[in-house]
């Protein structure tokens, strides 16, 4: 399906099935879901974590707790796909699945991610 746009996909089945159901239908010579997701998760906790960990760190130091209220958490942009992002917002937004938001191309999601207490969240600010 590479290079196809959705209007060039959307009466074949195998591609239909994909789309109501990414998490179950691995589409043909794709990666499955479960790939996906740990593929995500390996950045997040590779690129992302680091950075907040840092953050934390400064936050629960007493040498430098009066110094951590004035560092804000680094802003980083991630230009990437609808599932991605999807993806993302499932696995750390309290209450949301990959179902529940869809990227509109072009447009733009802030994610926070928050590091509290060992445990990794996120909101959206922008919805």
């Amino acid at each position: 399906w590479e290079g196809s746009t959705y209007d060039m996909l959307k009466d074949n089945p195998a591609y239909r099935s994909w789309i109501d159901n990414p998490e179950q239908v691995t589409p043909p010579g794709a990666e499955p879901f479960t790939a996906f997701q740990e593929r995500i998760s390996q950045f997040v906790e590779g690129r992302m974590l680091p950075i907040l960990e840092k953050k934390d760190e400064l936050d629960h130091s007493s040498d430098h707790a009066h110094l951590s209220m004035n560092i804000a958490y680094p802003k980083v942009l991630i230009v990437t796909h609808g599932g991605v992002i999807r993806q993302l917002v499932s696995a750390y937004v309290r209450d949301r699945d990959f179902n529940s938001v869809m990227a509109v191309p072009g447009e733009m999601l802030v994610l926070r991610l928050r590091l509290q207490a060992g445990q990794l969240s996120g909101e959206i600010l922008n919805e």
